[in-house]
Parts: C-alpha cells; sequence; structure tokens
C-alpha cells in the first residue's frame, strides 16, 4: 500500500512539474527576437538581434558599463550580414557575416565588426565560459569610433539601416537617450554604370530611357543621360511625354532652366492629348519653381 501511495505521488509529482515545465516553455522571452532585411543597390543586408528594454533601468553607465566592449544585445551576439564587400571609413569590409559589438563612451561610441563564429559569443563570453570563447584580435574585421547623438527616449535596443540611397546607408543604433550611426557604401553605383555601358548595343527607345533616368535620378553622368534621352526620343514614333519629362529635367540639373521649361512646355502639349492629370501637375509645378531659380 505504502508503494503504490508512494508510485504514486511520485507520478503526480513528475506530473506537475511536467507542466510547469511546459508552461515555462510557452512564455515570450524578456528579450525578443529581432530580424531586418534591408537591400541597398545590389547589396542585400539583414541585422539579427535581441532587443531588451530598459525597463526602468539606466542603461548606459549602469547596466551596460561606460568604457568596456559589450554584446550590443541581449542572448547571443548581434549579428549582420552583407552579401556583398561594403567600405566603412573608407576601409573595405568584406561580404559575410559579423558580430556586432559596441565599446560606449561618454560622447562616442566604438563599433566593432567581430568575425562571426558559430562556437563562441564572439569574443565576450558568459560567465564560466571556455577560454576558446576569448576575445580573438585575429577575428576583429574593423573598428569604427562615432560620435553620441542626444535623441529622444528609446525604451527598446533598436537596430536599422537609415538615409539609405542608391549606394550608401547607415547602420545605427538606438537605446535610452543616445543614437549612434555608422555609414557606409557599397559599389552598386559603378556596377550600375558599368551594366548600363555593358548592354548599350542598340536598346530599345525605352532603354535608352531607362538608363537617362536611372543617371538624372542619381545626378550623376547628366551630360551622357541628355545623350541618351535625346536618342530616346529621336528613335521614338512619338515623342512620349515620359521622356520630355525627364529631358526636362536632366537639363534642370544642368541649370540650363530656359530649355528646361520649354521642354516641359512641349511635353504638356503631349501629356494633354492622353489626358494625363499626374504628369500635368508635375510639369505645371516644376515649371512655377524653374522660373524663379
Amino acid at each position: 500500500m505504502d508503494r503504490i501511495l508512494l508510485n504514486s505521488t511520485a507520478l503526480f509529482l513528475f506530473i506537475i512539474l511536467s507542466t510547469l515545465k511546459l508552461q515555462a516553455q510557452d512564455l515570450p522571452p524578456l528579450s525578443g527576437y529581432s530580424e531586418i532585411n534591408e537591400k541597398i543597390g545590389y547589396t542585400d543586408i539583414k541585422i539579427e538581434y535581441s532587443r531588451p528594454s530598459a525597463r526602468g533601468r539606466k542603461i548606459f553607465g549602469d547596466l551596460v558599463s561606460l568604457g568596456r566592449i559589450w554584446r550590443a544585445g541581449a542572448n547571443e551576439d548581434t549579428k549582420i550580414t552583407f552579401s556583398t564587400d561594403v567600405e566603412i571609413n573608407n576601409e573595405t569590409l568584406k561580404e559575410g557575416s559579423y558580430s556586432i559589438f559596441i565599446k560606449p563612451k561618454e560622447k562616442s561610441c566604438v563599433f566593432y565588426f567581430y568575425q562571426k563564429s558559430t562556437t563562441d559569443w564572439g569574443g565576450v563570453p558568459p560567465k564560466n565560459s571556455k577560454e576558446q570563447h576569448a576575445w580573438n584580435p585575429e577575428k576583429l574585421k574593423l573598428e569604427f569610433e562615432v560620435p553620441i547623438k542626444q535623441v529622444e527616449y528609446t525604451e527598446t535596443l533598436t537596430f536599422g539601416i537609415q538615409n539609405i540611397s542608391l549606394s550608401r546607408g547607415e547602420l545605427f543604433m538606438a537605446w535610452e537617450e543616445i543614437k549612434v550611426a555608422v555609414p557606409f557604401t557599397t559599389k552598386s553605383t559603378g556596377q550600375a554604370i558599368k551594366s548600363i555601358e555593358k548592354r548599350l548595343q542598340e536598346p530599345t527607345p525605352w532603354q535608352y530611357y531607362d538608363y537617362a533616368n536611372f543617371y538624372m535620378g542619381n545626378s550623376i553622368k547628366l551630360k551622357e543621360a541628355l545623350k541618351y534621352i535625346n536618342i530616346a526620343i529621336n528613335k521614338a514614333e512619338n515623342s512620349s511625354w515620359w521622356f520630355l519629362r525627364c529631358k526636362s529635367q536632366i537639363l534642370a540639373k544642368l541649370k540650363r532652366y530656359d530649355e528646361a521649361i520649354e521642354t516641359a512646355k512641349e511635353g504638356l502639349k503631349e501629356a494633354k492629348k492622353e489626358k494625363s492629370n499626374f504628369y500635368t501637375t508635375q510639369s505645371n509645378n516644376d515649371i512655377k519653381r524653374w522660373i524663379n531659380i
């Protein structure tokens, strides 16, 4: 009888503990996982990190010590992946995955891009870790110090990419009342130009337009853009108002405003035939702006 009672008690305790364990596993983590994906030109960028919240705590200078390297997140180290080479502070960071570490100071932060490993915590180990987890200078691929900006309060650690253009962007981190950003560049502009030059083998008028519009939109090689859009206009069976609008914008960027206005007016005639209200509004606004320059 006693043995049956003992076995029943043990079974009951086992069920209770198992249930509690399952319930604990269902709880959401205090620092949730976040994944950010961006594309700059031809470069894919992914940031993976755990996002702790302040929850009334002082962060920098207390929870995160000044002058010491920090894992820049909770749980595992924060990871950033570039699909192509990028440049930071005129130094090349090869394509691949890196752990992001930060050393906060009074007025600046040092960013460390550390070769990502699946066997360690990226050089800033948890307590009681093995020596193999220790910081390895050979794995440090790039470091860059940036100033701290004071911003509105951010409760939860936030990473992201901002100020994006064709070949530029900024990796930023914001938490508490500070924000830091690391500017970087890709080779997207050069790659796009090479692609255009390679494909210039009797393209259609719309392809010439695409090339001209690309240069115009990025304010590069404007004289070539004007050449391409003129070819597009001459090759087309009729002068598309899209072509003429593009030409007027190129002329304006070349500061040839009188020609830009005349071209825009010519485009308006074409647009009115097809009742393009959008084009009419945009071109009239352009003309008013260029007249006042």
